[in-house]
C-alpha cells in the first residue's frame, strides 16, 4: 500500500497553480461560458497500471480536446484514454473550443504516476571468492534514490558497517535491505542471498635446506588459517615421511615433494611441488688415530667444501680467521689432518657451492656417536654385507637391552628395532648358520638366564626355533659353527656354575650331547672357534684365568696344546677371538694388551690402540682389518668402534 502523504501535498500545489477552469468571458458578441465536467479532479497511479479512461461532458457543441503536458509521464489520446509512461508529476489538459455560442473554457487535471521501487543486487555480488579481509562495497542498485540500510541475516559470514560488507567465511550468504520513502517511490524491505566461494588456498613452503643422506627435516609452511598440510614423497626412492611432518633422507639426488593443504571450511586446498638437494654421506666418517685424523671421503657431490678448525670459536663465516683453518674441496681422496690427534678435538663444516652451511659437527674420541648405547654382553656378527649389533647390558637396572642395530661400514649405525621378539638379553651367542643368523640362550637379566634359539633369514624378523634346546639355560657360554653342525661349549647354567659340557645341533631345535667333562675345566668368558678342521677353545674363568688353549676335530674327544709348548701365552677372560681364513687373532682382556695369532701362537703386538676393558665385540672386516666394538662392564661401558690402530668416528652433518 502507496503511502500518499507527499504526492497529496504535490496534488494540491498544482491545483492551487492553476487547475479548474479558464473562461475568456463573454465576449462582445456575447458568448456564454460552457460547462465542461470531467469525471474526476485528479489522478493518481502507478507507472505498472493499466490505461485509464479520462470522460469529460460540455453543453458547447465544439468538441473536447485532452493533451499532456509531459509525455514523457503520461500520454492521452483524442478521446481521452491515458496511458502511463513514466514516474512523475504532470497534468493532462483538457479544452473546449470557443463557437459562436460559447466561449472557449479549459481545464487541468493533476496527475502523479508512482513507481514501482526496485532492489536488485548488483556484480559485486558474483563470483565471489573468500579472501582474508575481503570487503564488498556498492551491492545493490535501486531505481529509487531513497536511502538504503543493511541488516546481515548470516552474521558468522557477513559484517556491515555503512553500506560496506565484510566477508567473514565461505557459504551461502542473507541480508535484508530496507529503502527510505522519496516522493515518487514508495519504501520497501527486501531479502536476498548470495553465495562466496571458498578461496584459493594459501601455501607457501618454507626452503627446505641441502640435506646429508640420513638427515631429518621438518617441512613446514605458511597456510591460509595454519591448516595443517599433507606431505607425500614422489621421489621415494629419495626421501621417505616420518611422522610429523619430517622427511628423512634416504640416498642422494635431487628430491621431490608434494605439499598439499587440507581443505577448510573457507579455502579450498592449494598445493606445491618442492625439491630438495640430497647430498650423499659418503664422507663416511673420520680415522682418528694417535697423532693424526684421516677422514674418509667417497664420491661427494662435485663442489662440496670442507671447514675445519681446531677453535671452538671458530665462525665457519670468517673459516680464515680461525686457528689450524682447512678448507678443502672434497673428491674421494682421504683427507688427513695433521694437527688433530685422539687428545685433541676438532670442528667440522660442510659448504655447498651455493654456501649453504651444514651445523657444525665435534670430532673426537668421546664425540656423541649417534647410534647404539655404551653396553656389554652384546653381540656383533658379520651377515648380509652388514654388522649386526644385538641384545647387550646397557646398564638399565635389571632389564637388558632387545634392541637390533646395523652398519654397513661400522661408522654409521642404523637402529633395525628396539623391540626384537626374543626380549632383552646379555651374554647370548649368535652365530651364522646355514644362511640364517641363530641366537642362542643367554641371560634376560632379573628374569634369569635362557635356554631357547632363535633364527632369522634376514637379521629383522625373527621366529623361535625352540624354548629349551635341551642344554639347559646358558648365559657367557660359546656357541660356533663346525663341519656343519652348531657346537655349544660351556658356560655359565641357571645356578650361576660354570659348565664344562659339549653340544651339538645340526637344525638348531634338537641337540645332542657330545662331551659332559671335556678335559678342561668348567669355564666362561672363554672363546671358542672353527679353524683347520677343528674346534679350538682359548682362555676363560675357571676358579681363575686360565692361558690353556685345547683343540678337538669333532667335539667330542679334546686334547691340550698349551703348556709347556707355548708358555708365554698369556691368561685370558672375556676377550675376543676371531678366525679367518688364514689364522686365528687373539685379542686383549681387561688386563692384557697383547695380539696373539695362530697356530704356533705367536705374539703379534703388545699394545693395542683402544682402551683395555672386558667383554667387547671382535668381527673381521669387509675391507681389511677388525672391529673392536663397545663393552665393559658394570663400573664403565663402551660405545665406541676401534681397530687395532684407530677409532672410527661417525661425522654427521646437517643442514638444519
Amino acid at each position: 500500500m502507496f503511502k500518499f502523504t507527499a504526492v497529496a501535498a504535490l496534488i494540491l500545489s498544482l491545483v492551487a497553480c492553476g487547475g479548474g477552469a479558464n473562461s475568456e468571458g463573454p465576449n462582445s458578441e456575447g458568448r456564454s461560458l460552457p460547462t465542461l465536467d470531467i469525471n474526476t479532479t485528479e489522478i493518481k497511479a502507478t507507472i505498472n497500471d493499466s490505461s485509464l479512461q479520462l470522460e469529460a461532458t460540455t453543453n458547447s457543441d465544439a468538441i473536447i480536446s485532452y493533451s499532456s503536458l509531459d509525455e514523457n509521464i503520461v500520454e492521452v489520446d483524442k478521446a481521452g484514454l491515458i496511458e502511463f509512461t513514466g514516474v512523475g508529476s504532470t497534468s493532462v489538459i483538457v479544452e473546449v473550443e470557443a463557437t459562436e455560442t460559447y466561449s472557449k473554457v479549459t481545464k487541468e487535471v493533476p496527475v502523479i504516476v508512482m513507481g514501482n521501487t526496485v532492489l536488485t543486487k548488483t556484480a559485486v555480488l558474483t563470483n565471489v571468492k573468500f579472501e582474508p579481509g575481503l570487503s564488498l562495497s556498492g551491492v545493490i542498485e535501486s531505481n529509487s534514490e531513497g536511502a538504503l540500510s543493511f541488516t546481515s541475516l548470516s552474521p558468522s559470514l557477513l559484517e556491515i558497517e555503512g553500506g560496506v560488507f565484510k566477508i567473514l567465511g565461505a557459504g551461502k550468504i542473507s541480508f535484508e535491505v530496507q529503502i527510505s520513502e522519496t516522493l515518487f517511490y514508495p519504501s520497501i524491505f527486501k531479502e536476498f542471498t548470495f553465495e562466496v566461494e571458498k578461496g584459493d588456498g594459501f601455501l607457501k613452503v618454507d626452503e627446505l635446506k641441502p640435506m646429508i643422506v640420513g638427515d631429518i627435516q621438518i617441512v613446514s609452511a605458511n597456510t591460509h588459517n595454519n591448516v595443517g598440510v599433507d606431505i607425500s614423497v614422489l621421489t621415494t626412492d629419495l626421501l621417505s615421511i616420518s611422522e610429523g611432518d619430517r622427511v628423512l633422507a634416504k640416498d642422494s639426488g635431487v628430491a621431490r615433494l608434494l605439499v598439499e593443504t587440507k581443505e577448510s571450511e573457507d579455502f579450498k586446498s592449494a598445493q606445491e611441488e618442492v625439491s630438495v638437494l640430497v647430498i650423499p654421506n659418503d664422507l663416511i666418517g673420520v680415522d682418528l688415530y694417535a697423532s693424526s685424523a684421516r677422514l674418509r671421503v667417497n664420491d661427494l657431490t662435485t663442489g662440496l667444501e670442507l671447514l675445519y678448525s681446531s677453535s671452538d670459536a671458530c665462525d665457519p663465516l670468517s673459516i680464515e680467521s680461525c686457528a689450524d683453518y682447512k678448507i678443502i674441496s672434497l673428491d674421494s681422496t682421504p683427507i688427513t689432518i695433521s694437527t688433530m690427534s685422539q687428545s685433541d678435538r676438532g670442528y667440522v663444516w660442510l659448504r655447498t657451492s651455493s654456501g649453504d652451511l651444514t651445523k657444525r659437527t665435534v670430532i673426537d674420541s668421546e664425540a656423541n656417536y649417534g647410534h647404539f648405547s655404551a653396553r656389554n654382553g652384546h653381540q656383533v656378527v658379520s651377515f648380509n654385507n652388514a654388522y649386526w649389533l644385538i641384545g647387550g647390558d646397557d646398564g638399565s637396572s635389571g632389564v637388558y637391552s632387545s634392541e637390533i642395530w646395523k652398519s654397513v661400514d661400522g661408522y654409521f649405525w642404523e637402529l633395525v628395532t628396539d623391540s626384537a621378539p626374543f626380549g632383552g638379553r646379555a651374554f647370548h651367542q649368535v652365530v651364522e648358520f646355514e644362511g640364517d643368523l641363530y641366537l642362542i640362550g643367554g641371560s634376560a637379566g632379573s628374569s634369569g638366564s635362557l635356554a631357547d634359539v632363535w633364527k632369522s633369514s634376514n637379521g629383522e624378523e625373527w621366529i623361535l626355533v625352540t624354548e629349551d634346546g635341551g642344554y639347559g639355560a646358558r648365559y657367557y657360554h660359546q656357541v660356533t659353527v663346525h663341519d656343519g653342525s652348531l657346537i655349544l661349549v660351556g658356560g655359565r647354567n641357571a645356578s650361576n656354575h660354570s659348565t664344562r659340557d659339549v653340544w651339538s645341533s645340526s637344525d638348531g631345535e634338537t641337540w645332542q650331547l657330545l662331551n659332559n667333562a671335556g678335559g678342561f675345566n668348567s669355564l666362561y668368558g672363554h672363546q671358542v672357534v672353527s679353524f683347520d678342521s677343528h674346534l679350538w677353545l682359548i682362555g676363560g674363568y675357571g676358579g681363575s684365568y686360565t692361558h690353556e688353549i685345547w683343540k678337538s676335530y669333532d667335539g667330542t674327544s679334546w686334547s691340550s696344546v698349551t703348556n709347556p709348548t707355548y708358555p708365554d701365552f698369556p691368561s685370558l677372560a672375556l676377550f675376543q677371538a676371531v678366525a679367518t681364513d688364514s689364522n686365528i687373532w687373539v685379542f686383549p682382556d681387561q688386563y692384557v694388551s697383547e695380539v696373539w695369532t695362530c697356530c704356533s701362537w705367536k705374539r703379534e703386538q703388545t699394545t693395542v690402540a683402544f682402551p683395555l676393558r672386558p667383554d667387547y665385540q671382535a668381527v673381521e672386516r669387509f675391507d681389511s682389518g677388525f672391529l673392536f666394538i663397545g663393552g665393559g662392564s658394570f663400573s664403565k661401558r663402551y660405545q665406541d668402534v676401534w681397530t687395532r690402530q684407530y677409532q672410527l668416528i661417525p661425522v654427521r652433518f646437517s643442514f638444519q
